[in-house]
């Protein structure tokens, strides 16, 4: 775990460890980037290191963490980062979560594998409290869906020696051409 105590920069951590890494993007990194960051993490041991980031961080919402600890995944210590902070950094892949499609993020060093996944934010519904909670649990449930699959599909190839170059443009089709979000 890099700290601040630790002389490691984050580049240089990620620059000489062996996994996968994956930066998960959302506008606020508080509920859907966050509970994508949880999952990988627990269901992607050894294989994937996962960051989140948000253009606006937010405290991480309190549902999120409700509808992970369902799962028995804690991810009340993880910490809303913001984007700015994130892009010295060089990812293997790049997941952008957002409400609709074509969101904008600027442009990231090293050659990442891009995609969208478009996912309503529970966080910005104004529901009753417990209707507010099944709709945490419904992008919870859809974002481990999707990290089950690429996990299932990455795990398949590892045995066979042969990792594939890019599980998540296979699993989830080639993302869209991104652009400078100048």
């Amino acid at each position: 775990m890099i700290t601040a105590s630790n002389s490691i920069t984050m580049r240089e951590y990620v620059e000489q460890d062996d996994t996968v890494h994956v930066l998960f993007l959302c506008p606020f990194n508080n509920t859907r980037s966050q509970m994508a960051e949880g999952l990988l993490r627990h269901y992607g041991k050894r294989l994937f290191t996962p960051h989140s980031a948000g253009v606006t961080p937010q405290p991480v919402h309190p549902l999120a963490i409700a509808a992970m600890n369902e799962l028995g995944i804690d991810i009340t210590n993880q910490q809303s980062k913001s984007l700015d902070t994130m892009l010295a950094c060089e990812y293997d892949y790049v997941i952008i979560i957002c409400n609709q499609s074509h969101c904008r993020y600027p442009t990231f060093p090293g050659s990442p594998v891009l995609l969208e996944w478009t996912l309503a934010d529970p966080s910005e519904s104004v529901v009753p409290v417990e209707e507010l909670l099944n709709q945490f649990r419904a992008t919870r449930d859809e974002i481990h869906h999707r990290i089950r699959s690429i996990l299932f599909g990455y795990r398949s190839a590892e045995q066979t020696n042969s990792l594939p170059e890019k599980p998540f443009a296979r699993q989830y089709g080639e993302p869209e051409p991104y652009y400078n979000a100048s």
